[in-house]
């Protein structure tokens, strides 16, 4: 034989841009068997394609167990972040903080005395125009993200002056979304407004005025104490899910002393940026990596393959870093002088 195979599998991958270029049709684009038999390639000896089919295997498998890595880093990013929620809530976070400090105890108090609550409107479709002020619904809010975007609704600005007086939304409110999937928790979610602009409630979504650190009651939203205590009412038929506003109202959880939520914010808000600083150096290097075979395929065909793939190691290191951020948010094995006395009422 004058080929090998592999060379003529990864051949093909080499030029799939270019046979892509040549296809035509609209929704459904189609390949003339034609047109490709008229490609010119250049097809070194049988030796040499080995050779080549050799380095190609060796560098993918490379970059498999790049890839291996890299899809561990999202998933861990989540738990880390839930972890720091999760210590932000309980004390524990601060506990290192506290010493020394006359701080009052963490109390026990129920939803709606930490802030003030008002469920979202049943707004009438027909009601519905292409721009005016905008409504916020189910679909607005999901995995604790708001997403104006995402089929966006308007009301006209005309709108009764009383509607839009209870049900305008402000600056620091937070909403929590009351609907969703039954026992897939794909609902709860919280998200505070971080802006000024015109925006409606609707119905299943509950608004949240704070009286305590706006932050730190979103974050309270978003950790699982709150979030399974929220889903123990949930109600509803076979598929979808509710949990009512008195019910929500009604969920206790501990909440420190002012000065205490603000420190409490500021160490989230710390460990969020490092997060996010590895996220983004996470989704820098996806790209490349996704553009990676193409641009081996390239190379090996031109003769110019590389010793080594350029993100060599970098995936690696940035499981390093989350581990390091891990191993600093444990708590210290020693024993405190001062502990915080959870409220159980």
């Amino acid at each position: 034989s004058l080929t090998s195979r592999q060379f003529v599998y990864y051949l093909l991958g080499g030029l799939k841009k270019e046979i892509e270029d040549k296809a035509y049709g609209g929704a459904q684009p189609n390949i003339s068997p034609k047109l490709i038999e008229t490609l010119q390639i250049g097809l070194p000896p049988l030796p040499e394609q080995q050779r080549i089919v050799a380095k190609l295997d060796d560098l993918f498998g490379h970059l498999e167990q790049v890839k291996n890595r890299l899809e561990l880093i999202p998933g861990l990013l989540k738990n880390f972040r839930q972890a720091i929620l999760t210590q932000a809530v309980t004390g524990k976070l601060t506990e290192e903080w506290r010493e020394g400090k006359e701080l009052g105890e963490w109390k026990g108090k129920r939803i709606d005395e930490v802030a003030i609550l008002v469920s979202g409107f049943d707004f009438k479709s027909k009601d519905f125009t292409s721009n005016g002020i905008q409504l916020i619904r189910m679909g607005n809010l999901y995995n604790n993200k708001l997403s104006l975007d995402r089929n966006p609704v308007f009301l006209p600005n005309s709108i009764d002056p009383k509607l839009k007086e209870k049900y305008l939304v402000n600056k620091g409110d937070i909403l929590l979304s009351l609907t969703g999937t039954k026992y897939k928790r794909d609902y709860g979610f919280a998200i505070e407004i971080n802006k000024d602009e015109e925006l409606l409630l609707n119905q299943r979504i509950l608004g949240l005025t704070p009286n305590i650190n706006s932050k730190f009651l979103l974050y309270l939203l978003r950790g699982n104490d709150f979030r399974d205590a929220f889903f123990e009412f949930e109600t509803g038929g076979v598929n979808q899910g509710n949990v009512g506003v008195r019910n929500v109202a009604s969920i206790i959880q501990q909440i420190p002393p002012k000065e205490e939520q603000t420190e409490i914010v500021s160490s989230v808000e710390g460990l969020f940026s490092k997060a996010d600083a590895i996220e983004a150096k996470y989704n820098t290097l996806k790209a490349q990596i996704d553009n990676l075979p193409q641009a081996i395929l390239a190379k090996a065909f031109k003769g110019e393959l590389v010793a080594q793939l350029p993100t060599d190691g970098n995936a690696k290191d940035l499981l390093e870093e989350i581990q390091k951020m891990k191993a600093e948010l444990a708590p210290k094995k020693k024993k405190m002088k001062k502990q915080i006395k959870l409220a159980k009422g």
